[in-house]
């Protein structure tokens, strides 16, 4: 009797991005698109699920080795 070998689904690795594209919301989006799609989340909830409720932004003092404060 032989062996039954599945394949195990690989992720998609996206394509390296420019640097102005490397913002972390807009990432968080991608891989939720991509999860969504794979899940066949209907379109309308995906919209509810994707969008915010609440964003909490924050400024964060930090020394240099030059000495230089950067926020």
């Amino acid at each position: 009797m032989g062996t039954v070998a599945k394949a195990i689904p690989q992720p998609v690795i996206p394509k390296v991005a420019p640097r102005e594209d490397l913002n972390p919301f807009r990432i968080a989006q991608i891989q939720f698109d991509m999860a969504a799609e794979f899940l066949k989340i209907d379109t309308g909830l995906r919209q509810i699920l994707r969008t915010p409720k609440r964003v909490m932004e924050v400024s964060i003092p930090i020394k240099l080795d030059n000495g230089q404060v950067k926020v």
